[in-house]
């Protein structure tokens, strides 16, 4: 969807809409990076995620709530919540990496871990646009156990050369579906790109948007990642004892 910085009334309204055009329920909702504006007070961020809460609830679906500029005692995140079929946030995460080149760390506190959680009574976690470009993140988590990575963006379109690929390289270097939802439209900080898409674990594109605004339904079967890694044991061929982290 497209959002405006600062109204997050017209964006809620906007992303309620979507909502209920969708020609078939999903098991779990998801919506891009800051959809409620980049610029909102705390009662309108509150109103966001109280109005995802009751779509969950009143149909039965989890959420991963793209990202919502959150205020509390460490200043404001770029915060991700995930919600139960009841409606309940019952996880967040805060995007760790912020874009010294855009500015964010002036905007927003930086988290300080991963999430990981069960969606569905699947393992999955969440990620932020910027997030993917650091494949030592990603690695650590697929690590963990996740099965499903949810990408949720403000990828503009002067990067949108390395969106899929990046996405791509995600599914396949990990051996997990990646479902990225990404903004389109403009804003003062540029134009885009859109393309939300879903990857499966080898790499290949599931289902894809264009630059307008819409909705992709994917069903995922999730037999593909067993599939997947006994084909190729990229997991069992590690060389834990030659790993380590340069700083």
């Amino acid at each position: 969807m497209a959002a405006t910085e600062s109204d997050a009334k017209i964006n809620i309204t906007r992303a309620r809409e979507i909502f209920h055009n969708l020609t078939e329920m999903p098991n779990v909702l998801v919506l891009p990076e800051l959809w409620p504006g980049s610029r909102v007070s705390r009662d309108s961020a509150l109103s966001a995620r109280e109005a995802v809460s009751e779509l969950c609830a009143e149909h039965g679906i989890y959420a991963v709530a793209g990202t919502i500029p959150w205020a509390d005692e460490r200043g404001i995140s770029n915060r991700a919540w995930i919600l139960d079929d009841l409606g309940r946030g019952f996880a967040f995460y805060d995007k760790t990496h912020l874009s010294s080149k855009d500015g964010e760390g002036l905007m927003f506190v930086s988290g300080n871990s991963a999430r990981v959680f069960e969606a569905c009574g699947v393992t999955s976690t969440v990620m932020t646009s910027y997030d993917a470009l650091f494949p030592e993140f990603h690695r650590s988590i697929s690590l963990s156990g996740a099965k499903i990575f949810f990408v949720v963006s403000r990828w503009r379109s002067d990067m949108g050369g390395i969106w899929e690929s990046t996405l791509r390289a995600i599914a396949a270097w990990n051996q997990v579906f990646v479902a990225a939802c990404n903004q389109t439209g403009e804003s003062a900080s540029g134009k885009f790109f859109g393309n939300s898409m879903v990857v499966s674990p080898s790499g290949d594109i599931l289902g894809r948007l264009g630059d307008e605004e819409g909705a992709l339904s994917i069903t995922l079967d999730l037999r593909e990642i067993k599939r997947i890694r006994r084909n190729l044991s990229i997991e069992h061929d590690r060389r834990n004892d030659i790993y380590t982290i340069l700083s």
